[in-house]
Order: C-alpha cells, then sequence, then structure tokens
C-alpha cells in the first residue's frame, strides 16, 4: 500500500486499502460515506438498519472510545452483514459474562495505545477487555487484543489517529483485516 503524498490537501479524505479489496468494497464505502455525511451520530440500532442496506458487503464495524461498546451491541442485535469488529481504546467492552454468541467465528480486534495502566479511568477498561477476548475466544470466537507497546510501538496517545505514527497504526488495521476479515461478494 502506498501512502497517500505528503501535500494531500487538508480535509482530504484519503481511502487506503488493498487493491484486491477495491472492487467488491467501493459501492460500500461510498455508501457509508454517504450516510456518515447524514447521519453523523448513531446509535446501534442506526447501525443494524443500515448494514441491512449494506447486504452483503462484509462491514468491519471501526470504533473508539466512547463509542468503542456501540458495534458489540450491534452484534448482538444482528450479526446480518458484520464481516468484523475493530475496537480502538473502547470505552467498554462487554462484561465477560455476558452471552459470547454473537462473537462466535467473528473476527474482533481490540487496540489500545500506551500508557493505559498509568490511568485510574482507562486500565480497568482494559482489564475488562482482556476479559472479554479470553471469554469470547472460549466461546468460539475470533477475538485479539493488541496492546501497542507490546509490539514494540511506545507513545501513542488515547487519539492514536492523530498521533504523529498514525498512518503507521492505519497499516497494522488494514493488515489485520485482510488478513482476518473475509470480504462478501
Amino acid at each position: 500500500m502506498s501512502r497517500p503524498a505528503e501535500n494531500a490537501g487538508y480535509g482530504q479524505m484519503v481511502l487506503r486499502i488493498s487493491a484486491s479489496l477495491a472492487p467488491p468494497l467501493a459501492n460500500c464505502f461510498r455508501l457509508i460515506w454517504s450516510i456518515n455525511q447524514r447521519y453523523a451520530v448513531w446509535s446501534s440500532n442506526a447501525t443494524v438498519h443500515w448494514i441491512r442496506v449494506l447486504g452483503g458487503c462484509g462491514t468491519v464495524l471501526m470504533s473508539h472510545s466512547q463509542s468503542g461498546i456501540y458495534p458489540f451491541q450491534t452484534a448482538v442485535l444482528s450479526r446480518k452483514g458484520i464481516a468484523g469488529i475493530v475496537s480502538i481504546e473502547p470505552g467498554a467492552c462487554p462484561a465477560p459474562t455476558d452471552d459470547m454468541a454473537p462473537y462466535a467465528n467473528l473476527p474482533i480486534l481490540v487496540l489500545f495505545g500506551d500508557y493505559v495502566d498509568e490511568f485510574p479511568r482507562w486500565a480497568p477498561r482494559l482489564k475488562n477487555c482482556r476479559a472479554f477476548v479470553a471469554a469470547a475466544n472460549a466461546a468460539g470466537g475470533k477475538a485479539e487484543l493488541l496492546v501497542l507497546p507490546d509490539i514494540g510501538i511506545k507513545g501513542n496517545t488515547h487519539m492514536l489517529m492523530q498521533d504523529d505514527n498514525s498512518l503507521d497504526i492505519a497499516d497494522i488495521l488494514l493488515d489485520w483485516i485482510g488478513k482476518h476479515v473475509t470480504v462478501v461478494q
């Protein structure tokens, strides 16, 4: 994958996906982009509706922080059209004592940056997400928790998409999706 040009204009949307994924996903991305422009804040119920509209696109639900729980709630309501979940420093993961059936065979990546253990507000969230990933996998899930310092990437804040290595983080996410998510055509 190539990086966007250094002089790409501010506000210009640059979509970096594998060329092999582009044809089957192109229509999905266009529709998601137009939906996002009209409905900036979604609830889980609206997400279920739009995934049904998208049909067989095989949507990967991505979330960050306070919206981190929404993809998981959406999967509980309906798995139709959901190809995977990527949750970046979620404010919450499902409780490990919840029903794990909705997450069976669903590729899930929960990603955390650095310094999480140093903050009393975030350390318990990471602990809960670790327990969720273990419970989901015990129930036949395909969940993975990735803490960047564990793979040698240090210094990321809670706002990983704004850090100076954000393109490297995007590469990690795209690589994970490419290896774990099956595109429905």
